[in-house]
């Protein structure tokens, strides 16, 4: 009896299958930490501080930008972390100043978990040499970026939630998750303790990041 032969098609859909169950593997403690923030937010006396959900949470692109001392920085490479990003112009004036020292505090406070929180200044113009350097001095963790106008056009657009925005205006943070998804924001006037707790409730929900 001959032995029996494989169903056409079975060989090359197993790679394409395991593919796509590794990527799953890796989206879903970030996507069922998302969920489960949402759910407890709409449970009776659940809140989510002065957060504002994206939803749906924005991938952001994969490009390259580059530092203040020219090294390239790929938005890739800012995954496997949770992300407070701070958007503005090539002047960090004092609301930036204010946002940064406030995201350093949050980052400090989760206390173990400080590891899995990383910090990005997003400039949308390149500043003068030396501009930041003291303001930089007390934030020696902050990533800081920018890039060329195209690169910025297609970063900045996740960021843009309603039309026309200018987002280096608006003074905002906001939380990137570990799979590279834009899934938070907070306004100005955001108390750092409710980013706080909100923080730490993603931290606690999620495996990865």
């Amino acid at each position: 009896m001959s032995p029996p032969q494989p169903m056409p098609g079975r060989g090359r859909r197993r790679p394409r299958l395991t593919a796509a169950l590794v990527l799953l593997a890796f989206a879903a403690p970030a996507l069922l930490a998302w969920l489960a923030f949402q759910d407890e937010a709409w449970r009776p006396g659940g809140s989510l501080a002065r957060g504002t959900l994206v939803h749906p949470a924005r991938p952001l692109p994969s490009l390259t930008l580059r530092e203040l001392d020219g090294n390239p920085l790929n938005v890739d490479e800012l995954r496997g972390r949770w992300t407070l990003v701070y958007i503005t112009g090539a002047a960090c004036a004092d609301a930036c100043r204010e946002s940064l020292y406030d995201t350093r505090q949050i980052r400090l406070a989760v206390g173990e978990d400080t590891p899995r929180v990383q910090r990005l200044l997003l400039l949308t113009d390149s500043p003068a040499q030396g501009t930041l350097d003291e303001t930089l001095r007390d934030h020696p963790d902050l990533k800081v970026a920018t890039g060329g106008p195209e690169a910025l056009d297609t970063l900045l657009k996740p960021f843009q939630l309603a039309p026309g925005e200018d987002v280096a205006t608006l003074q905002r943070i906001y939380i990137v998750d570990p799979v590279g998804n834009l899934m938070m924001y907070y306004e100005p006037d955001a108390e750092p303790k409710g980013i706080l707790k909100d923080l730490e409730r993603l931290l606690k929900a999620s495996q990865i990041g």
